[in-house]
């Protein structure tokens, strides 16, 4: 992780930003709770213009570790087109509205395969967990909001914000270690973005989770049948 990080820097201050994102991606998938790895994937979406990438590494962080939250402030008030104050979108959730409300909205899009707005609703609860102070002593609140940021992933995979996707379904295994879909969202985006090193290494995590599964071994094999053609 540490020459990927390296790595990304140097393209990043090349300009070649397409393989800054994809060092910085791997670096934090391979570590997912190392700092050095979470500061350079949101600053490479920042000067990607990817405001709400970042935002979403910024809002696990905080969840995960308050102090590593605490040093990522800096990028937070970098971020491009970033808006702290509690806005509106179409489908009716607010920066500011109660977790529980904007999860059933977001379930509700997501069922009925409206993706953006689903993202919308998700990223509203999350925000709300974010802000909860007792988010680190409830093991029911982890897993109800590892589940928010789970879903979140799925909605981000289905509009092919890959990114997004990793960084949601590690929020959702850190917050959750002992539930599987944080693994599983980690895995398909990292599929899709033509990593299968890193997605063999993700489905392990969900198989030591859920020995057996069959979706899983399946997702196993297909990882590895691309990683063997990738070196061929």
């Amino acid at each position: 992780p540490i020459l990927l990080v390296d790595r990304a820097a140097a393209s990043s201050r090349a300009g070649l930003s397409h393989a800054a994102l994809r060092d910085a991606t791997e670096a934090l998938a391979r570590a997912p709770t190392w700092p050095a790895a979470v500061k350079r994937l949101a600053a490479t979406l920042r000067a990607a213009k990817d405001g709400l990438a970042a935002e979403v590494l910024l809002e696990y962080a905080g969840l995960v570790d308050p102090g590593l939250g605490r040093d990522l402030l800096d990028i937070r008030a970098r971020v491009s087109n970033y808006d702290d104050q509690t806005t509106q979108g179409d489908d009716g959730a607010t920066r500011g509205d109660t977790f529980d409300a904007a999860k059933r909205r977001g379930d509700a899009a997501f069922k009925a395969k409206r993706h953006d707005d689903a993202l919308g609703a998700y990223t509203a609860a999350v925000l709300a967990a974010a802000a909860d102070p007792a988010a680190n002593d409830d093991p029911d609140r982890r897993r109800a909001y590892a589940a928010a940021f789970s879903n979140r992933a799925a909605a981000a995979t289905a509009l092919g914000a890959h990114l997004d996707a990793i960084a949601d379904g590690q929020a959702a295994a850190l917050l959750a270690p002992d539930w599987v879909k944080g693994h599983v969202r980690v895995a398909t985006a990292l599929r899709a973005l033509s990593l299968p090193h890193d997605a063999v290494e993700a489905y392990f995590n969900a198989l030591r989770l859920l020995p057996g599964d069959l979706d899983l071994n399946a997702g196993l094999c297909d990882a590895v049948d691309e990683l063997r053609r990738q070196r061929c």
